[in-house]
């Protein structure tokens, strides 16, 4: 029996239609978002922050000790870090530092560090931005513009190298009472929680947005 569906009408969703319905989303996003971005970035990293310290922590803390209450291998609010400094730009720090000042404050890691604390709460939150600026800097624009819309790829690479810049300000302010081996496995599980917690973070708004793409039709 012949195809009664030709083979092209199979590709419901070309390359190019799927580009135009992503930037379409993503400035519908940021329509819907508007004015309320600060309270957006803030609620959005404190919230995640919340089901870091309720869920996560807990059970890597059984499985893997003590050294989880400084990095985690699955650091979803990092997530959010990427995702505003690439829709929002540099002025994302603003709702960002604030959003970590927050969740320090949460479990008690201001009592003891003082300024450190607040200098490293700064640096985390302006760890994504200095990626997406430097990749910038070396003609990598992977902020999206007009009507270019950044590859997932991208934007996944400048959230592993905000993921790096983040290791190094948490190794700084954090690893001063460490020994070498501990700072280098502290510097390895902010590496590797930062870009677990994006991996999974992005692949679950790429569902979203597909989903999206579906109801749009």
């Amino acid at each position: 029996m012949s195809n009664l569906i030709p083979t092209s009408s199979l590709d419901i969703y070309p390359m190019n239609y799927t580009l135009k319905a992503s930037h379409k989303l993503v400035k519908n996003i940021l329509t819907r978002i508007g004015t309320n971005w600060f309270g957006a970035v803030m609620l959005a990293y404190v919230g995640l922050f919340v089901i870091q310290i309720n869920f996560i922590w807990p059970i890597e803390k059984f499985y893997f000790g003590e050294l989880t209450a400084y990095a985690s291998l699955l650091f979803l609010p990092h997530s959010i870090r990427v995702i505003a400094a690439w829709l929002l730009g540099p002025k994302a720090i603003l709702a960002l530092f604030p959003a970590s000042v927050i969740s320090g404050y949460i479990i008690g890691t201001t009592i003891d560090n003082g300024l450190n604390f607040y200098l490293n709460s700064l640096f985390r939150s302006a760890s994504a931005v200095i990626a997406f600026e430097f990749l910038k800097l070396m003609k990598m624009n992977v902020y999206p513009t007009g009507e270019r819309m950044t590859s997932w790829r991208n934007v996944i690479f400048a959230g592993c190298l905000a993921s790096f810049f983040n290791s190094l300000s948490n190794a700084y302010f954090m690893g001063t009472s460490l020994g070498a081996g501990e700072l280098f496995e502290l510097i390895f599980r902010f590496i590797i929680g930062d870009i677990l917690g994006l991996l999974i973070s992005m692949f679950v708004l790429m569902i979203l947005f597909r989903y999206a793409r579906f109801n749009e039709k």
